[in-house]
């Protein structure tokens, strides 16, 4: 007996006629009536009472149908998750990121998606961009937020936002006020 199978008995379990049963299941009675028989066969035990006026369920059709419903409920409930989870509504989600995102936009991002996405559990992890990009491909994180963008024909990248380069130097440097062409800066120590 398949699933298939189940929900046609149950769906005669509950209507107790083959007819009403036939058009809920969106078919023809004569199948219905040969499905039925065929579980009957397989499982080796009668598991409705046919009489003229009533179809009732037998000793066998009512354990059936007790333990059936709970299994095709279960089996219900493994789709809705697997498609919740396919949809990114459940399960998990690891994000990488580079210490210096939490400066940008990251901080707002998790918050507004846990409140949209309370069932999937959210992961942040801190790494360096070296180790975003090998993660990343190993599958070890989902997505990321780098800086700079990750360059790789197996990543997919979107960009969210740009910010202004600042350049932050000690007084003594002597630079033009304005933008400054970073070749300017060759010859000097950075910190970051």
């Amino acid at each position: 007996m398949n699933i298939k199978q189940l929900e046609y008995f149950t769906a005669l379990a509950e209507e107790l006629h083959f007819g009403r049963a036939a058009e809920r299941l969106g078919m023809a009675q004569p199948p219905l009536s040969r499905q039925i028989k065929q579980i009957e066969d397989d499982l080796g035990a009668l598991l409705f009472n046919r009489g003229r006026n009533a179809i009732t369920l037998t000793q066998a059709g009512e354990r059936l149908y007790a333990r059936g419903t709970a299994m095709l409920a279960e089996f219900n409930d493994i789709k809705l998750e697997v498609r919740r989870i396919g949809q990114g509504a459940e399960g998990r989600l690891r994000v990488g990121f580079v210490g210096s995102a939490t400066y940008g936009i990251l901080p707002t991002i998790p918050k507004s998606f846990r409140a949209s996405y309370p069932d999937v559990n959210l992961s942040l992890i801190p790494m360096n961009h070296a180790q975003m990009h090998r993660s990343l491909i190993r599958r070890e994180i989902d997505i990321a937020f780098a800086r700079p963008a990750l360059d790789d024909a197996e990543i997919t990248t979107r960009k969210l936002g740009e910010e202004p380069l600042v350049l932050a130097v000690p007084d003594t440097l002597d630079l033009p006020k304005g933008a400054v062409d970073l070749r300017d800066l060759a010859g000097e120590a950075f910190v970051l």
